[in-house]
């Protein structure tokens, strides 16, 4: 309960994941909590992984404690229930579905930021991981009071996955704002790995439902078509920059010929490059099937950058529709009308500024401080109960 004297709120948040989404939904609902701490007399504690280096107390100025074993883990989850029944918090919530074993008698919030493994085929490779993905999505469902959900698609796919969460789930979007407004820096040693003309920019994910191949055979039409216009040449031609780690052959296995020579991985980036690539690209592409948000597109959105889309998963719902779109959608199995969008891109301004200035007014309806407005009220509901 909150503390009598005072009328605070103590709230505990694990941070325990080591996907950069999920990262970065803990650090923007973290600094807009932090935001509000004062007005609203709440005090935050974090527990994060070991060797987790995206938090300090320093940078957060909040009291992080570091867990020893991995929280995936059976010894893990037992040293997290230890330390959470050691602080006594109002409310424990788990940015991500690593709850506590055994249970605590603390009102539980859980994040359930998607279900892709559930939902698409082979995004998992082994029946065991699927298996464990599951029963820890559902151990988190039975245990949690509240359950949030980043989009209403999601809410919906956890329902049906989950049946016991109905009338647990609230939607609270999540936002960019926290990440769009910090430097961008372009290091020495990304330098090499860049293009020498202009680029189209995607996350280089290779697991099915980010529908890379698509993209790639949306780019290689785009290629063929810009080859054939008179004075064509090769070295202006913007490339195709895929964010992310190479896997030998991978290209080579979804493209012939000189479009090929065209498209690279980036290898990893840190997030300075990341806002550099961001804010450099003629149009940020995203071809996913399914996402439980998409915090890459508006992250691109919010530099204004203009965003093409597959129209699947909770993407329309977040990039929005209609006369508050803030991308242009094609089909998920469409290529020829994703490389009609990428021509569009290279010889169009009036469509680049319409769409840049679109996905700008959309990126600008999220906030932190918004999400952890929405957030704390499901705290101090829960500690009143």
């Amino acid at each position: 309960m909150p503390d009598q004297q005072t009328g605070g709120l103590h709230a505990v948040i694990v941070a325990a994941s080591p996907r950069p989404g999920h990262i970065r939904y803990a650090r923007g609902l973290v600094n807009g909590l932090l935001e509000l701490s004062r007005e609203k007399n709440l005090t935050l504690t974090l527990i994060v992984a070991p060797h987790q280096k995206d938090f300090s107390a320093r940078r957060q100025k909040i009291q992080v404690i570091a867990l020893r074993k991995d929280p995936h883990s059976s010894a893990g989850q037992r040293e997290l229930s230890r330390i959470v029944r050691r602080l006594a918090p109002d409310v424990l919530h788990c940015a991500e579905p690593t709850t506590p074993r055994p249970r605590v008698k603390i009102p539980l919030v859980t994040t359930l930021h998607d279900l892709t493994p559930l939902v698409i085929e082979n995004t998992l490779s082994k029946t065991s991981e699927r298996r464990a993905y599951r029963k820890r999505n559902a151990r988190a469902v039975k245990r949690s009071q509240v359950l949030i959900a980043p989009s209403h698609c999601t809410a919906s796919d956890i329902e049906r996955f989950f049946p016991a969460a109905a009338g647990k789930l609230v939607v609270v979007p999540e936002a960019v704002d926290d990440f769009v407004s910090a430097e961008k820096q372009l290091m020495p040693e990304l330098m090499h790995r860049l293009p020498p003309t202009q680029f189209f920019l995607t996350m280089g994910n290779t697991k099915p439902h980010k529908n890379i191949p698509l993209l790639l055979r949306a780019f290689e039409h785009f290629y063929q078509e810009a080859a054939a216009l008179p004075g064509f040449d090769p070295q202006a031609c913007p490339r195709l920059l895929l964010v992310g780690k190479n896997q030998p052959g991978y290209l080579e296995g979804q493209l012939s010929g000189p479009a090929c020579d065209h498209v690279c991985f980036t290898g990893a980036v840190n997030d300075e490059e990341l806002r550099w690539l961001y804010a450099h690209t003629l149009a940020f592409v995203f071809p996913s099937r399914y996402e439980g948000f998409g915090l890459p597109p508006l992250e691109a959105a919010g530099f204004a950058v203009p965003v093409l889309a597959a129209h699947a998963g909770s993407l329309p719902e977040v990039l929005g529709e209609g006369a508050s779109a803030g991308a242009a959608y094609f089909g998920p199995d469409d290529a020829d009308e994703l490389a009609v969008l990428l021509m569009r891109i290279a010889r169009d301004q009036s469509f680049v500024d319409a769409l840049s200035t679109a996905s700008y007014a959309r990126a600008r309806l999220f906030s932190w401080r918004t999400t952890a407005e929405a957030t704390l009220n499901l705290y101090q509901h829960l500690a009143r109960i």
